[in-house]
């Protein structure tokens, strides 16, 4: 995959692993998010191209839209009022 850098990255190796919220589905395939100062990159499994978030401030959420990857017991990504995701 390509990062922040535009160049490959395996990004398994670099980066924080998110999984799918208990919606009661059984998923094969998880996500990564990869942090470079305030911005975090996303690569999901449901999405061709990675999200990049942005926070204005340390300890601050990363934002994108409806997009909110929330520091909290780890971390926890949210798509308008909806857990998607969580990750250690």
């Amino acid at each position: 995959m390509v990062g922040f850098e535009k160049k490959c990255i395996r990004v398994f190796e670099n980066s924080t692993r998110l999984n799918h919220a208990d919606d009661g589905k059984t998923y094969s395939t998880v996500s990564y998010v990869i942090f470079d100062g305030n911005k975090a990159e996303l690569f999901l499994d449901t999405q061709k191209e990675s999200i990049i978030l942005e926070r204005k401030s340390e300890g601050d959420s990363w934002i994108n839209g409806d997009w909110q990857l929330i520091p909290w017991k780890g971390y926890v990504l949210k798509k308008g009022e909806k857990i998607l995701y969580t990750g250690q």
